[in-house]
């Protein structure tokens, strides 16, 4: 019976590695971090180790390091499956620290276990040495760091535009509300669009709105705009008179809502 050591931080992840790897016979022990896969290994060194790259603790890279260090445990083929280093320099420092395999998350379960047999041939077979001549401990953290920085860097990215789009979210419901109550509570269509023209400037941010009814297809009733009251007025002016700019004359053709990023 081939042993394998299944490390993730995640439950969902190891539950579903597990259930894979023992409908195709393999003894399958969990971990949710690095040290605690160091301690199962110790006890009982296994034939194989699959580990995910970011957790608590210990992550996969310093376990790899650590089990090749480790005269008992060096022998033994571990495979990186990840799904948040996914870039080269990551695979890289995973193999140069002594690993087998880097997998990126997600596979289809048939090549996962295509990869993991074909490992376990190889590891069955005397093919898989272990590293001759770990990495120098400067050459390693210096590589080790830089990936901790990239990953650091991606997620404070990642964070930044997430919030973002919540605050973007939130102005646009913010203007939708401020909108709906107007059409509610008012009565006058002049007065409806300027507040609905003032509500959208102020909820969203815009230098100014416009909004208008249409008497036909093709000509307006009313426009009203804000707050740029001598442009704007201007602009209404023109527009109740049928000299439409092109993004108005695209409108009336197209006839089903579209945007418009152009400046003028």
């Amino acid at each position: 019976m081939r042993r394998v050591i299944v490390v993730d931080d995640l439950k969902e992840n190891r539950y579903l590695s597990q259930k894979l790897l023992e409908g195709y016979n393999y003894t399958v022990e969990t971990a949710k971090n690095g040290i605690e896969a160091l301690e199962i290994a110790r006890k009982k060194p296994p034939d194989m180790i699959i580990t995910d790259t970011l957790m608590p603790k210990m992550d996969g890279f310093q376990l790899c390091r650590e089990l090749k260090r480790d005269e008992k445990l060096k022998y033994i083929p571990v495979l990186f499956y990840s799904a948040t280093y996914t870039d080269k320099e990551s695979e890289k420092l995973a193999l140069d620290i002594g690993a087998v395999e880097y997998i990126v998350k997600p596979q289809e379960p048939d090549a996962f276990i295509k990869i993991v047999n074909k490992i376990w041939d190889k590891y069955n077979q005397g093919e898989i040495k272990p590293t001759e001549k770990p990495l120098e401990e400067k050459v390693y953290m210096k590589m080790y760091n830089e990936r901790l920085i990239q990953k650091l860097e991606k997620k404070m990215l990642d964070l930044e535009k997430s919030e973002k789009r919540i605050n973007y979210l939130y102005s646009v419901l913010g203007a939708i509300r401020g909108v709906n109550q107007l059409i509610v509570k008012e009565k006058n269509r002049g007065i409806l669009l300027q507040k609905a023209c003032d509500t959208l400037t102020k909820a969203r941010g815009y230098n100014a709105a416009w909004l208008g009814f249409l008497r036909d297809e093709k000509t307006f009733a009313i426009v009203v705009g804000s707050p740029l009251k001598a442009d704007i007025s201007r602009f209404c002016k023109q527009i109740l008179k049928g000299d439409n700019p092109p993004c108005v004359e695209r409108a009336f053709i197209q006839k089903v809502p579209f945007m418009v990023m152009e400046r003028p």
